[in-house]
């Protein structure tokens, strides 16, 4: 039963303990906000008093603060300020006093060794700064005071904006801390007693309320027992009458359950038979249907009264021969059963696939009754199957044969090519630049464009002929009986020049090239691996040769090939193993011949391979995606090397690192920029970026990240001009501030009429331009003697250094190295 009087004395208790405790903390918390209140009033009014009085004697604190510079805290000028500031308020609860500039600088502290503390993160000066009054309340175990060292003290800070008088604007922040620990020690007292008082008061409530609650239990569990021995006689009485219901109802229902249970048997069987999922036929030893279902009528079309009478040869659809039929009988008349897939024939003349079980029904002497066969239409199951064959065979997105099925027939035209004496061409295509146009259009796009490849290519082949995708942008191509390698080349001519079309994609013109490399059975293999091996080498040859171009295999390539690979492997992990290094090629003032700044060149110096020239691996970084990662490396690299040198005096105007085509095409440069700079703490203004003329010229993208490196101070420096094909309109909006001059016009330009004007002609529209002119490569006193007479700016090559590693480059700096002589 439920205990009424010790529900109510837990729930009671409670009560109190939770309203006592909340009225207590409701008066502490708003007798604390009334402290507050009064004390920041207290304390502006005190600043009032305080800047009055003190003011002009820190306008000069402020003003060098302002500037950076903090006061000396053992200045007597401090001092002394601190001693009237103390005296001020010494009959005030005040304990401390602090001045902060708006940018957080501590200016003025009566307590001296906090004078010149940066206090820029403090919200509450930041408040102050915009001239709100902002406040704190803590606990201190220990805090200096102007009496020295105080113990376990409550104090408010307040951090106010201090307007001087006749003035409008606010001048600095002033924090003053008071001791509030007699008024929050008298708080708790009062608190207490408050919690004390109502805990009384409802002490003597719950007694009152107790007593009432105890008679009226006491009164509900007599009543309650009382209503328990009425139940009690109640029950007893039903059970009685229940006994003798169930004796006579017990004989009627065991002869009903067993009529009902018979013709259950029979209901259940003829529900079962007409509406399982499968159709059912039923035959005498004769075959001669005698029953079928709902099922076989829905798949065949035939009604009941149509076929029954009739045999189920009615239903044969002529595919499957005599001996089709005669292992069936064998196997009924031997095990009793049996099961296959056979094609049968619908009413309207569709011949449909089913799954059939066939069962031999005997009497009771072991002889042939019945035939019954149960069957389903799987038709769908057939068309899965010929989904699921197609899909494991073919390429989803371009419906061309995949590796699979392409190496499928690549093996049986291996067959007939050998039984035949004939020879086949396998040619691997692989699209240009391919990863350009997901980069830069998106991957929907670049899906697209292969479909249009796809097609384009597949309308041009034979039809004994297989095209086949086997990933990504690769094609391959199976040329069966080719009579001469001459026919191979002519169908890579003929892909190369469909290619060689512009394809339009959403709007989009698109321009690709490929990539062919061709093989032929028996010459360069007689397995599928081995040819496909040989011309997909065969096109990395082509790859790396120019591109846009075919080229049939020799033995030769695959030692180039495996080269190529270890290079690339070992170019990626060349950074990771400390392999590369920057070496700076001095740039010089020609006519000062003083130290201009320095070109950043990067040099990899392999275990493996020795030193590796970077004409060499920067074109296979660029292939490979690799320039990026390369291209920052260098960059942070540079940018601390010039930050190491500042602190050992030798202080570069500038240094120059080249920007690849690749690094401007990715559209993140500005950003890798940016965080670097950030990182190693360079000055954007000391950091120039060349970038070559092809790579200017790309695209609109190349053109708004040179104008976001620019914006960011980097100065801009378009190399090897004249090599190119810059459109001088386009060149008049580069946000560029130096061209430089290639060093293949720099050679002997002293001596050749036309060198000389080309040289004198790049000068000049460099002037006209308003940009700086830079000469590569200069080696002679003569070329450097024309450069400068014809007005070029700087110049760097041979004459005035070659490049070198960063402690020959100061060490040369620090022997005074010499300037190019200037007769």
């Amino acid at each position: 039963m439920f205990n009424l009087t010790r529900h109510y004395s837990i729930a009671s208790l409670v009560c109190i303990v939770i309203a006592a405790a909340v009225l207590g903390m409701v008066y502490r918390h708003l007798s604390v906000q009334s402290l507050m209140g009064m004390a920041e009033d207290r304390n502006a009014a005190l600043t009032n008093v305080f800047g009055n009085a003190l003011w002009p004697r820190f306008t000069p604190l402020l003003e060098a603060g302002s500037g950076g510079r903090s006061p000396d805290p053992s200045g007597p000028e401090v001092a002394a300020l601190r001693r009237e500031v103390v005296d001020l308020m010494r009959d005030s609860d005040v304990a401390k006093v602090k001045i902060y500039t708006l940018q957080g600088l501590t200016v003025f502290s009566t307590e001296a060794k906090q004078i010149g503390e940066d206090k820029s993160t403090n919200p509450g000066i930041h408040a102050a700064a915009k001239g709100l009054l902002a406040s704190e309340l803590t606990h201190r175990n220990q805090f200096s005071a102007f009496d020295g060292v105080i113990e376990s003290r409550d104090v408010l800070s307040s951090y106010i904006p201090f307007i001087p008088p006749g003035s409008t604007r606010i001048e600095g922040v002033v924090e003053v801390y008071s001791d509030v620990t007699p008024f929050l020690t008298q708080v708790k007292q009062t608190q207490w007693r408050i919690v004390g008082t109502v805990a009384g008061v409802l002490t003597i409530l719950y007694g009152l309320l107790f007593g009432i609650v105890r008679r009226a239990d006491l009164i509900i569990r007599e009543q309650g027992k009382e209503l328990q021995r009425s139940l009690a006689r109640i029950e007893e009485d039903n059970q009685l009458l229940d006994q003798r219901v169930v004796e006579r109802t017990r004989a009627l229902q065991e002869e009903i359950a067993e009529r009902e249970l018979a013709e259950e048997k029979l209901r259940l069987s003829a529900e079962v038979f007409d509406n399982t999922v499968e159709g059912i036929i039923i035959t005498d030893v004769e075959t001669n249907i005698l029953a079928v279902n709902r099922a076989f009528t829905q798949v065949t079309g035939y009604r009941e009264e149509e076929i029954l009478g009739l045999t189920p040869q009615v239903l044969k659809s002529g595919r499957h021969e005599a001996d089709f039929y005669a292992g069936m009988w064998k196997s009924l008349e031997e095990s009793g059963k049996w099961i296959g897939e056979i094609w049968n024939k619908r009413k309207g003349g569709e011949i449909y696939p089913e799954r059939l079980t066939i069962g031999v029904v005997r009497g009771q002497a072991g002889e042939v009754r019945h035939y019954v066969g149960v069957f389903s239409d799987i038709s769908d199951i057939k068309r899965s199957q010929e989904r699921l064959d197609f899909l494991a065979h073919h390429d989803l997105l371009t419906n061309l044969p995949n590796r699979l099925l392409f190496n499928d027939r690549l093996n049986q035209g291996i067959a007939r090519a050998r039984r035949n004496g004939r020879q086949l061409a396998v040619l691997f295509v692989d699209l240009d630049h391919f990863k350009n146009v997901n980069d830069t259009l998106g991957h929907d796009l670049g899906d697209e464009l292969l479909k249009k490849v796809a097609g384009y290519l597949g309308d041009h082949v034979r039809k004994s002929d297989t095209l086949a995708r086997i990933g990504g942008d690769e094609f391959i191509l199976l040329l069966d009986d080719v009579e001469v390698p001459r026919y191979a080349g002519a169908v890579a001519e003929k892909i190369l020049a469909l290619l060689s079309r512009a394809i339009t994609v959403s709007g989009y013109e698109i321009h690709v090239s490929a990539s062919i490399g061709v093989s032929f059975f028996p010459g360069d293999g007689e397995d599928v691996t081995t040819l496909v091996k040989n011309a997909d080498t065969a096109m990395y040859y082509a790859k790396t040769h120019g591109r846009n171009d075919y080229h049939f295999y020799a033995p030769e390539m695959s030692e180039y090939a495996r080269e190529r690979v270890r290079l690339e492997a070992l170019l990626r992990r060349s950074i990771d193993r400390g392999e590369l290094e920057v070496h700076y090629q001095p740039k010089v003032d020609l006519a000062t011949g003083e130290l201009a700044g320095v070109e950043a060149l990067a040099r990899w110096n392999s275990p493996e391979l020795g030193k590796v020239s970077p004409k060499r691996f920067i074109p296979i970084a660029e292939d490979i995606g690799f320039i990026s990662i390369l291209g920052e490396w260098v960059l942070r690299t540079v940018c601390r090397q010039v930050v190491e040198w500042d602190s050992q005096g030798f202080r570069l105007p500038s240094v120059a690192v080249n920007l690849s085509v690749k690094q401007l095409e990715r559209g993140d440069i500005v950003e890798v920029v940016s965080r670097v700079l950030a990182e190693t703490g360079l000055s954007s203004s000391r950091l120039e970026m060349e970038v070559t003329e092809s790579a200017i010229m790309k695209s609109d993208r190349t053109l708004s990240c040179l104008d976001g490196l620019r914006a960011m101070g980097i100065e801009l420096s378009v190399d090897d001009f004249g090599t190119g094909y810059s459109s001088l309109s386009y060149l008049r909006r580069l946000p560029v501030q130096k061209i430089k001059i290639d060093r293949s016009f720099i050679t002997g330009v002293s001596g050749e009429p036309s060198r000389e004007a080309i040289v004198r002609a790049v000068i000049s529209l460099a002037g006209a331009l308003g940009l700086r002119a830079v000469a590569e490569g200069i080696e002679t006193d003569a070329e450097a003697r024309f450069l400068r007479e014809e007005g070029c700016h700087h110049g760097q090559g041979h004459l005035f250094g070659r490049a070198l590693p960063p402690d020959e480059l100061l060490a040369l700096w620090r022997d005074g190295g010499a300037s190019p002589p200037k007769g």
